[in-house]
């Protein structure tokens, strides 16, 4: 990509503000303040002209939402002028309602210098998948965490620590926001290819985003109507959906346990999608649960091998919920059938281009992106009609599908998921498994994808390893072992703690090598680290016990506070590692509270008893010298407190020096007995 780059970070206080920026090319890191000791406003709006001349593009983490809102009005507005004018501005941003905060984003057409938010990209704005760039930063592995050493909203002390304490730790998520970056590269080049490939500006756009944009102007080239004329999107709100109507003719069952599944279904009427397919059906002792996200079931704490006899096949269905779309016609209503021709368009095109193109890409977003946006209320795709006809007919049809192969003399079931099924087979019914198979894709007119494995481990539906004849073994759940910084199968978003405990775990499982002799003998000491993160009321602290004579004279005393995301390792020698939040408030908002000293309402001025419905109302009646009736506070019970690793003791390593293990106390046997309970959950029986 040729293009200029810059990250940066803001921090605002109420007499002090700073922009840190490094630019990617040069290497130069830009550090701007406004403070009792200097401003340097002129600086930031001039070093702005240079950005917007060269077309630079400013790098940050949540920058859309919060960072450039604030630079946008310091470069917009002259008479900002100081640190406070800022923070005016600041305090306006952060104390916007969750659900009005789209009103501080900066419309595209007013944008000075162009952004990039990695924050957006990733799809962190997502409430599911949101992650602090502090998480961020224990991921990637970062030598230092650190956090504000001075609250937020308070005036910072008129010194130059303070100062230079602040711009550090500006500094130091800048330079992390840069590292980020680089680790997104990828993702960042693929969305300027899009944009100069379509004419569209896709560049903090998040994957699914990516693929709705993209079937929605297939849409709108197919003469499709997918806004209105005020630009909002076109959709379909139903009072009721009949799942009756929902249902293809040509499903049936002969096992009566999957009969009255199908029955229930086709007897309800959905007003709320949420929650509204929980269903179960036992065959044969496998349990199969049906639900909106899809079927799932699986045996638990077994392992499987294909030798002579047996055969381990998994069967998926090919783009399952597209091309059930596709094949039965099925479309949200205000679209038009014209949607069903798009949508075999994009599968047909992207079958088209090679892996690893712009356009595959695209169009594999495409493909995958619709069915979930169908329930969403905010998409041109909303239909939530659409959305249960395909999500029933999926699960009924693999159902069908697993009623006639579990009809096989021999055959075991060891799991089924939203895409398909995985069985142990006795090979001389292969042909039979063959027959069946062909005789679903004829009636359903959709295709299936075969893998064989060698071996599969399982522990539960979320949780296994299946090594396949050919190609890479396929770890999930609690098995997945490899980190967003190497590339690997966990999410940025998702907890990376002690991952030598799932690689020791899985070493035992695949190559028999013991527990015990991986991890006392693996030496990256971030393998071993473990981190916790709570939110802004709550607190992290080591605490420990105060002895006198061989005795417990006082308990829990606070030896340190932390930030509240806190890396750690479980060790030999250290102290208890505690989170702590506020106490429970009262279930009840009405209060009853009694004067004590009452004689009549003319001599105290107020009444006997009240009725408080807020905290504010129960401390001004507490001033005034009433009680809760019941002697109690508004609060129940006294602050909370958990250990963070039971009976455990714990050292804090927010700094990091030696990469080395070795160099480091580590309690090994706690990181031993947390993997052997990983090995032990894939052991319990055989098949």
């Amino acid at each position: 990509m040729k293009h200029n780059f810059l990250s940066y970070d803001e921090e605002s206080f109420p007499n002090f503000y700073s922009l840190v920026a490094i630019d990617h090319t040069t290497e130069t890191l830009i550090s701007i303040e406004v403070s009792w000791r200097k401003n340097e406003l002129y600086k930031l709006r001039e070093l702005a002209e240079h950005w917007i001349r060269h077309d630079y593009y400013m790098v940050g983490f949540n920058n859309i939402g919060y960072d450039y809102p604030l630079l946008h009005a310091i470069l917009e507005d002259t008479f900002i002028r100081t640190a406070s004018d800022i923070y005016r501005i600041n305090d306006r941003i952060i104390k916007t309602p969750f659900n009005e905060r789209r009103k501080n984003v900066i419309p595209p057409y007013k944008v000075m210098v162009k952004q990039i938010d990695l924050f957006k990209i990733h799809h962190f704005d997502n409430v599911n998948k949101s992650t602090s760039l502090k998480k961020i930063e224990f991921v990637m592995r970062a030598k230092s965490i650190e956090e504000s050493k001075y609250p937020f909203g308070v005036a910072l002390p008129e010194t130059d620590q303070a100062a230079d304490e602040t711009l550090n730790y500006n500094k130091s998520d800048t330079l992390n926001t840069k590292k980020f970056f680089e680790y997104s590269y990828k993702q960042i080049e693929f969305r300027f290819m899009m944009t100069e490939k379509y004419n569209k500006n896709f560049i903090n756009h998040n994957d699914t985003k990516i693929g709705k944009d993209y079937f929605i102007m297939a849409l709108e080239k197919a003469g499709v109507n997918c806004y209105d004329h005020n630009r909002q999107p076109r959709q379909t709100h139903r009072n009721g959906i009949k799942l009756s109507e929902c249902i293809f003719p040509y499903v049936q069952f002969m096992r009566p346990e999957f009969q009255a599944v199908y029955d229930k279904i086709a007897k309800t009427v959905v007003h709320v999608t949420k929650g509204s397919l929980k269903l179960s059906a036992v065959l044969d002792g496998f349990s199969f649960d049906f639900g909106l996200g899809g079927i799932h079931g699986s045996v638990k704490g077994t392992k499987f091998e294909s030798d002579d006899d047996f055969i381990i096949i998994d069967a998926d269905v090919t783009s399952f919920y597209p091309k059930l779309a596709i094949v039965n016609r099925v479309y949200p209503e205000h679209l038009t059938d014209v949607f069903c021709d798009v949508y075999e368009d994009v599968f047909q095109q992207r079958a088209s281009h090679p892996k690893g193109t712009v356009e595959n890409a695209a169009m594999k977003l495409a493909l995958n992106g619709v069915y979930g946006d169908s329930n969403n209320q905010y998409s041109v795709f909303y239909d939530s009609k659409y959305t249960m006809t395909v999500t029933v007919n999926g699960q009924l049809l693999l159902c069908m599908l697993a009623e006639q192969l579990m009809a096989i003399p021999g055959l075991t079931m060891i799991q089924i998921n939203t895409d398909g099924m995985t069985v142990k087979l006795p090979r001389q019914y292969q042909k039979h498994y063959d027959e069946v198979c062909e005789w679903w894709q004829k009636l359903t007119l959709l295709n299936l994808e075969f893998i064989e494995y060698k071996k599969m481990i399982v522990r539960d539906v979320n949780s296994y390893i299946a090594i396949p004849f050919k190609g890479k073994v396929k770890f999930k759940g609690a098995y997945v072992h490899t980190g967003a910084h190497e590339a690997g199968e966990l999410d940025w978003n998702k907890n990376h703690s002690s991952l030598i405990v799932k690689k020791a775990a899985v070493k035992a499982i695949l190559e028999g090598v013991p527990v015990d002799r991986f991890i006392r003998n693996h030496d990256n000491i971030y393998d071993f680290f473990k981190v916790i993160s709570v939110g802004k009321r709550d607190g992290v602290q080591t605490r420990y016990n105060v002895m006198w004579e061989g005795k417990v004279i006082a308990t829990d005393k606070i030896n340190e506070h932390h930030n509240r995301v806190t890396r750690y390792l479980v060790s030999d020698i250290g102290l208890k590692l505690t989170k702590t939040m506020p106490p429970l408030r009262r279930r009840t908002k009405n209060v009853d509270m009694i004067f004590p000293l009452w004689r009549s309402k003319k001599d105290t001025g107020c009444n006997k008893n009240l009725k408080v419905t807020s905290l504010i109302e129960y401390e001004i009646a507490r001033q005034k010298g009433y009680k809760t009736k019941d002697g109690g506070t508004y609060e129940i019970g006294k602050l909370r407190m958990f250990e963070v690793a039971k009976d455990m003791l714990c050292t804090v390593h927010d700094k990091v020096g030696s990469d080395k293990a070795s160099d480091y106390d580590i309690n090994y046997d706690y990181y031993i007995g947390e993997a052997e309970k990983l090995v032990h959950a894939m052991s319990t029986e055989e098949e």
